[in-house]
Parts: structure tokens; C-alpha cells; sequence
């Protein structure tokens, strides 16, 4: 393979970002409702961390209702409490304790409760209050990391077969690896929505016979991790990793 510096990995874990109002320490510019929800929102902002776990929707939902059970809890314990009447006198959660199973058995309760529906809309109400549009930050999360998911299981076979040539090969150097990485990327990207036009121009640059397969007829001296057609490629793929929870570096040795 031709040996350049390949694409460059994100540097950065993509943890989730609060609001803006929740970003900034509390101040006199903000108002009573700003200041209660910012506290909330990054007294338990930790728990959304979880999004770069999940590997499936039912589980971003899981931690998605987890987070505004947790906000509920502080910022509208009137709704809350009988929610959380539920979530004790379920026989699963208590059995479910100490277990890694613990987090989602206590979600489920909570779902079951009558006064759920009532508890989230009074979360969301007090988010508003603030400016903050809470569904559409739990939205991007969730988007973001489903597209990531979406792209990193379709370019995971050739990644796999990139990986096993390189650990065959004795004598492969890390500019063999940036190579293959430079592949891979190609692969992630056509499989990102935003990012497939993209992805077909880098197509043509390298007179890829099939878009799909592109490893059949590579040409390693077109594959120049320098061409400006390349920028929007790795640049694209840095942004979907983080917007998903993960790093390219991170995904690659996954």
C-alpha cells in the first residue's frame, strides 16, 4: 500500500454537551428558572455519557428515560414521587439490584407508572421555562449515535479484513495502517448520509471500479491522504465518530 499519513483520528471523546444555558456556570445574567435547570442538568449530565455505550435504539431510549426520570427527581418531585412509588413497589427492580440489569429494570417500572407521561411533560415544561429544547437535545444525541452505529456495521467487514492482512503482514508499517484506515474511512462515509457525495467524488478520484468493493482495483498512488478531496472524508468521519460517542482511533481497534 502506498505509505502516507492517512487520515488524522479524533482526538476528542464525544461526551454529550448540555444546553447552552446548562454550559455556563450560573450567573446573575441568568434567570431563577435558567439557574434551578441548569443545576439539575449537570447534576445528572453524567448519565448521558450512556449514549456511547448503547448499541441499539431500545437502549438509547433506556438511557434516555433514565436521564429525565433523574432531572424529574429534582426539578418536579410532585410528578416524580408517584413514579417512583412504582419503581419501589415493582418485585423486578428490587430483584434486579446490585446486577448490571439494575439501571433498565428501574426505567421499565418507571414507564409503567400512570403518572409517567405527566412526570416527562412537566420535565420538558421546566426545560422550556429555561430555553432549552430538551427532546431536541436528546434527539441529536440519539441521531447521532444511531447514524454512527449504522455506519461503523456496514464498514465493519472490510475494516475486519483490512486487520487481518495487516497482522499477517511481517513487515507492515504504520504508514501501511494509515492506508487502511484511509479505506475503512471511505467505507464509514459512504454509509453517512451528509457525507455519500462526498464519498462518490473520493470514488472517482481513485478510479474505484466499484464503490462497494473498494479494494478491487486500488490504486495506492491515488489513495493520497493529501488530495483536497480527501479533507471533507476524514473531517466528516472525526465529526459522525464524536457526534456518536466514539473516536475513528477507538472504532478502528474495536
Amino acid at each position: 500500500m502506498h505509505n502516507t499519513t492517512g487520515a488524522a483520528d479524533a482526538s476528542s471523546s464525544a461526551a454529550p454537551s448540555a444546553p447552552a444555558s446548562a454550559s455556563s456556570s450560573a450567573s446573575s445574567s441568568l434567570t431563577p428558572d435558567q439557574i434551578f435547570f441548569t443545576n439539575a442538568f449537570n447534576a445528572h449530565r453524567h448519565a448521558l455519557v450512556d449514549y456511547s455505550r448503547c448499541k441499539n435504539l431500545d437502549e438509547l431510549r433506556v438511557v434516555r428515560d433514565g436521564f429525565l426520570l433523574a432531572l424529574a427527581s429534582d426539578l418536579c418531585p410532585t410528578e416524580y414521587d408517584p413514579v417512583r412509588f412504582a419503581i419501589v413497589s415493582d418485585p423486578s427492580v428490587a430483584g434486579a439490584v446490585a446486577s448490571s440489569d439494575s439501571f433498565r429494570r428501574t426505567v421499565v417500572a418507571a414507564r409503567t407508572s400512570a403518572s409517567w407521561g405527566m412526570m416527562t411533560d412537566a420535565v420538558k415544561f421546566k426545560a422550556k421555562a429555561a430555553g432549552s429544547d430538551l427532546d431536541d437535545i436528546l434527539r441529536t444525541l440519539e441521531d447521532g449515535r444511531m447514524e454512527w452505529l449504522g455506519a461503523a456495521s456496514a464498514a465493519h467487514r472490510i475494516k475486519v479484513t483490512l486487520r487481518v492482512a495487516l497482522a499477517k503482514d511481517d513487515k507492515s508499517t504504520e504508514g501501511d495502517e494509515s492506508d487502511a484506515k484511509m479505506v475503512w474511512i471511505y467505507a464509514l462515509c459512504a454509509s453517512i448520509p451528509s457525507l455519500r457525495k462526498k464519498a462518490a467524488e473520493w470514488g472517482r478520484v481513485v478510479e474505484m471500479k466499484d464503490p462497494t468493493r473498494p479494494l478491487e482495483g486500488y490504486k495506492a498512488d491515488l489513495w493520497d491522504c493529501r488530495r483536497e478531496e480527501w479533507r471533507p472524508l476524514d473531517l466528516g468521519a472525526q465529526e459522525a465518530a464524536e457526534r456518536g460517542g466514539s473516536t475513528l482511533d477507538e472504532a478502528w481497534k474495536a
